[in-house]
């Protein structure tokens, strides 16, 4: 059971400040969301496999390759890029 003590622990946490009605209505909606998840397990769910997604998924990979074009788009990057020695592209710094 949810009590106020809860939601003001919550809220500190959360570093919100409650007024005494958001504090008594976020009770009462904690406890109908609570009530609810406990209906849930009250669900039969034997034969039921557990899912992630609502379709069947499966990871794609690519093989790692190096195509000649990658190597004719680099080229062709470092001689318009603004600030470029040898192979690499220099940029201002991020940070100080």
């Amino acid at each position: 059971m949810i009590k106020k003590d809860d939601i003001r622990k919550l809220a500190a946490l959360s570093r919100l400040a409650l007024t005494p009605e958001e504090e008594e209505r976020f009770t009462h909606e904690a406890q109908a969301i609570l009530a609810y998840v406990g209906k849930l397990g009250e669900l039969d769910l034997e034969g039921v496999h557990p899912r992630t997604h609502a379709h069947e998924v499966a990871n794609v990979f690519a093989e790692d390759e190096i195509r000649d074009s990658d190597a004719h788009e680099h080229a062709r990057l470092v001689e318009q890029f603004p600030d470029a020695k040898d192979d690499y592209l220099r940029v201002k710094n991020v940070f100080e």
